[in-house]
C-alpha cells in the first residue's frame, strides 16, 4: 500500500504533480472559456474535484482546535491577504489616475463586499464574485465538514444527501463563503479518504484505470451535446449524477498520470512539483493576474496579431510565465528561510 502518512517536512511527490496538473487545468479553463469550449469541458470535469480528492487522501480525524488553527493559517490567511492586495490595488488605481492594462472597473467598496461574501461565480444581492480564491473558502469549510463525519458509519449517506441539497439550493440562493461548493467538495474529499483506506496501489491496476478512463471519456462525449457544463464554482452540471462519476473517474486518471510521471519522467516531475507544492500561491497570483492584467491588450501592443486562438495561446503562455515567476520567488524566499534556520540551530 502507498504510504500517505510521511514524516513531517516531507512531501509526497506524485501528490504535488497531481496538484500541478489540476492547477494547469484551472488556468487553461479560465483562458479558454470563450474560445475552446471542448477543452474547457475536459478541464472543468476534474480540475477542482482533484484538489478535494487529494485533500481526502491526506486527511485524518483532527482535534477541532488543531484543525481550525491549521486551516486558518493555510487557507483563510492567504484568502485575506489576496483580498487585501486586490482591494489596495483597486483603491490606488481608481484614486490616483494610474492607467495600465486591465485597470479595474468595479469600485473599491464592491471588492470589499466581494471579499466578505466570498462567492466565486454567482452574483447574490448584487455583490460581484471574488473570483478564483473562492476555492480557499470552500476548502476551509469542506475540511471542517469532513472532520465532522470522517469517522461516522454512514458518512457517505450524510455527504451525498448534503451534496444533493446543495445542488437543489444553488439555483435559488447562493450561500456566502462558497459554503454550497464546500458541501459538494466534502463528498469528493470522502472519495479520497476511501481511496486511501482501500490503498492506491490496489486501485491503480490497469483494468480499473482503463475502466475509469472509459467512463470519464464517455460522459464527456455525452455532455458535449448539452448546453451546460459541470462546474463546482456554481454547482452547475450537464448530466447528474454522471458528472459526479466522471469527476471521480477523471481525477483518478490524473492521479495515475501523476504517479507515472513521478516514476518514469523524473525531469517532468521535478518541473511540475513546485507548481503543485505552491498551488495555493499560484491560485492567488492567478486571480491578481485575471483582475489586473489584460494580456490581449499587451499582446496587441507588442504588435502580435494571430487571431483569437493565437491571442488565447499567447495569453495562456503569459499567465503561466506570471505564475512561474511567483513560484520561483516564493521558493527563493523559503530556501533562504531554511538556510537561516539551519544556521540558527548550529549556532545554538
Amino acid at each position: 500500500m502507498i504510504k500517505l502518512m510521511v514524516k513531517r517536512g516531507k512531501r509526497i511527490e506524485y501528490i504535488d504533480v497531481a496538484r500541478a496538473l489540476g492547477m494547469i487545468a484551472i488556468i487553461i479553463g479560465h483562458v479558454g472559456f470563450s474560445t475552446w469550449p471542448v477543452v474547457v469541458r475536459i478541464m472543468f470535469s476534474f480540475h477542482l474535484p482533484i484538489f478535494f480528492i487529494v485533500s481526502g487522501l491526506l486527511a485524518r480525524k483532527y482535534p477541532w482546535r488543531e484543525l481550525i488553527k491549521k486551516r486558518l493559517k493555510s487557507l483563510i490567511v492567504p484568502y485575506l491577504i489576496t483580498s487585501a492586495v486586490i482591494i489596495a490595488l483597486v483603491f490606488v488605481l481608481r484614486h490616483t489616475g494610474a492607467n495600465f492594462w486591465g485597470a479595474p472597473v468595479h469600485s473599491t467598496w464592491s471588492w470589499v463586499l466581494s471579499a466578505l461574501y466570498g462567492s466565486g461565480y454567482n452574483y447574490e444581492f448584487g455583490i460581484q464574485p471574488i473570483g478564483a480564491i473562492w476555492f480557499l473558502l470552500a476548502m476551509f469549510f469542506a475540511s471542517l465538514f469532513l472532520n465532522l463525519i470522517i469517522d461516522k458509519k454512514y458518512r457517505f449517506i450524510y455527504a451525498g444527501l448534503a451534496m444533493l441539497a446543495a445542488y437543489m439550493i444553488a439555483p435559488h440562493f447562493w450561500a456566502p463563503w462558497s459554503i454550497l461548493s464546500a458541501i459538494a467538495g466534502t463528498f469528493y474529499m470522502l472519495i479520497g479518504v476511501k481511496m486511501k483506506e482501500i490503498g492506491l496501489n490496489r486501485l491503480m491496476k490497469w483494468p480499473i484505470v482503463l475502466g475509469s478512463f472509459i467512463v470519464w471519456f464517455c460522459v464527456l462525449l455525452i455532455s458535449i451535446k448539452t448546453s451546460d457544463y459541470f462546474s463546482m464554482v456554481r454547482l452547475s452540471f450537464s448530466i447528474l449524477p454522471l458528472d459526479i462519476v466522471a469527476a471521480i473517474a477523471g481525477s483518478f486518471c490524473v492521479l495515475v498520470v501523476a504517479k507515472l510521471i513521478e516514476k518514469y519522467l523524473r525531469p517532468v516531475a521535478n518541473v511540475l512539483k513546485p507548481f503543485g507544492e505552491y498551488s495555493l500561491i499560484v491560485l492567488c497570483v492567478h486571480l491578481i493576474d485575471l483582475c489586473f492584467i489584460d494580456w490581449h491588450a499587451i499582446i496587441r501592443f507588442l504588435g502580435f496579431n494571430f487571431g483569437i486562438n493565437g491571442l488565447s495561446v499567447l495569453r495562456l503562455v503569459g499567465q503561466f510565465i506570471w505564475c512561474i515567476c511567483w513560484v520561483l520567488i516564493f521558493r527563493v524566499v523559503r530556501n533562504r528561510q531554511k538556510v537561516r534556520a539551519a544556521f540558527a540551530v548550529k549556532e545554538k
